[in-house]
């Protein structure tokens, strides 16, 4: 499950060569996992950002999951 699409992210990222990552705050913890496994694999790391998540007025995440 999710180790499974942990090291898919991780070998994805490196076949397409992707050297620079953007997503949100809320994925940061991902990131640790993924740099880990990236060291243990030999792969290259792309730079990372992370970016404050945009949330309603209500406090809602805005994304593609609540239809933003």
């Amino acid at each position: 499950g999710l180790y499974a699409y942990h090291l898919a992210v991780v070998l994805d990222d490196a076949m397409q060569g992707i050297t620079h990552v953007v997503r949100g705050c809320d994925l940061l913890d991902s990131t640790f996992s993924h740099w880990h496994l990236q060291t243990v694999m030999g792969l290259p790391h792309p730079h990372y950002t992370h970016l404050p998540v945009i949330v309603n007025d209500e406090g809602q995440k805005l994304s593609k999951q609540t239809f933003a």
